[in-house]
Formats: C-alpha cells, sequence, structure tokens
C-alpha cells in the first residue's frame, strides 16, 4: 500500500519516537450512490478510503441506493466498518428521477442530486463516485 509518510522528513523526540499525530475529532460524512451492479466496486472505494484514513479519521458514510443492492452485498459493506470508529448508513433512493434521460447510464447515476432532499440536516457532505481509490485520507 503506498503511504505518503517517505516524502516527509522525520520528525523524532528522541531515539526510534515518533511525533504522535492526534486524530481529527469530528466525523467526515461522506456519500456514494449506485446500484447492485456496482456495490462490490463501492466496497473497494470504501476500504480504500477506511484503508489510508486508519487512526487519522472517520466518517459518516452515507450510501444512497435502489432495491437491487442484495442483503448480502449489504452486510459485506457494513463489515467494512469493523474496527473501525465510522459508520455506514444506506439511504433509500426515491423516484425523483427514475423518467430522466438516461442514455446508457443507470437512474443511480441521479441519486447524488438527492442527497439535500434525503439529508436536510447535513449542512455540508462530500460526494465520491465508486469508481475511485483513495490515496489519502480526506482531512
Amino acid at each position: 500500500m503506498l503511504r505518503l509518510h517517505f516524502f516527509l522528513p522525520d520528525i523524532h523526540f528522541g531515539e526510534n519516537e515518533f511525533l504522535p499525530l492526534e486524530k481529527y475529532d469530528r466525523k467526515i460524512n461522506i456519500s456514494f450512490c449506485f446500484n447492485g451492479n456496482w456495490a462490490r466496486r463501492a466496497g473497494v472505494a470504501i476500504k480504500s478510503l477506511l484503508e489510508v484514513s486508519t487512526d487519522k479519521c472517520d466518517y459518516n458514510i452515507f450510501c444512497v441506493v435502489d432495491k437491487s443492492v442484495s442483503q448480502t452485498d449489504r452486510k459485506l459493506l457494513i463489515k467494512l466498518m469493523k474496527g473501525t470508529g465510522s459508520t455506514l448508513t444506506f439511504l433509500n433512493a426515491n423516484h425523483d428521477f427514475d423518467k430522466s434521460y438516461l442514455g446508457k447510464w443507470s437512474v443511480a447515476i441521479y441519486y447524488r442530486m438527492m442527497l439535500p432532499k434525503l439529508l436536510p440536516n447535513l449542512d455540508k457532505i462530500i460526494y465520491a463516485d465508486i469508481d475511485v481509490l483513495f490515496c489519502n485520507d480526506l482531512i
């Protein structure tokens, strides 16, 4: 796994003691939107986010999904949270965009536009596509 530690000079207190970094004190809100065809790929993106953020920060992860995401896939995604301080919440996509132009795409591409309606109490949220790998935390 690529870590960025080797780009930074080492800061030492004494022999073999590194400067401890404090964990970010708030959870960062992030959202992914997908359907059942992309659930496992979403797991790869989420796992990469959690791996690069270990001991640095935690997340409130919101997944906007439809009924095509199976219970098995949901359980696998929730299992990724084990041992982290992060949470994963599934939000059911509404039908606001069912009749939108799709072309070759799934209606799931429109789910991100539902976020303000599905999460009205949040001031900020980061949206990420599921076809990404995170190389650093989101602090």
